[in-house]
């Protein structure tokens, strides 16, 4: 049986000692460990700073299409403020030229002769019919008036072919009772248009 006395100088622990190895050793790492930090946040600097210029022109590509199309808008609506002044002033150029074109041409010759159309419908005398209203829009004539006889009306119309300025086909006949005045009859002749011989 074999006893060790761990108490021998031999078998004790030996305390730690550091040279000046050691410690440059530590030194260099710490500054290697420094300048991998110091460098791996550069990089990140220089990444950022480089998104912020993309950035920058990416905005400033923003900014001029912006003002891109401000400027087309703003062309376009002159060119629609243009276009409206000009149909306005083509609409006055095409009503003074008529202004014009009736002041420079003499009379038509188609214009009615309202004298002997008011002559002939007074000289109307045959039938028992007296007119209460007389409308004449350009070459059209209508005719309002009243009768006792219902077979007056027919013969009048008649009797207006044989006037010259008289002589007129109608669109329309109307006739009915007087609402007032049973005894009455009241008939209109509408739209009556020159007959071409």
């Amino acid at each position: 049986m074999q006893s060790v006395n761990f108490y021998l100088d031999e078998y004790r622990p030996k305390p730690l000692s550091f040279d000046h190895r050691f410690a440059l050793f530590v030194v260099g790492l710490s500054l290697l460990g420094m300048l991998t930090i110091g460098w791996i946040q550069s990089q990140q600097v220089d990444t950022l700073a480089q998104q912020i210029n993309d950035t920058k022109k990416f905005q400033e590509t923003l900014q001029e299409q912006i003002k891109s199309i401000e400027a087309k808008l703003a062309q376009d609506t002159e060119i629609a403020s243009l276009q409206q002044t000009l149909l306005v002033r083509q609409d006055e150029l095409s009503r003074y030229r008529k202004v014009i074109s009736l002041v420079k041409s003499p009379l038509d010759a188609k214009r009615p002769d309202y004298s002997q159309i008011f002559l002939q419908l007074a000289d109307q005398k045959k039938q028992p019919v007296w007119l209460t209203r007389i409308n004449i829009q350009s070459q059209d004539v209508s005719l309002y008036g009243a009768t006792t006889k219902v077979d007056a009306i027919p013969l009048y119309v008649d009797d207006l072919k044989s006037a010259n300025a008289l002589k007129r086909h109608f669109d329309e006949l109307k006739i009915e009772r007087d609402e007032q005045n049973s005894w009455l009859i009241n008939f209109e002749l509408l739209n009556g248009k020159l007959i071409n011989e």
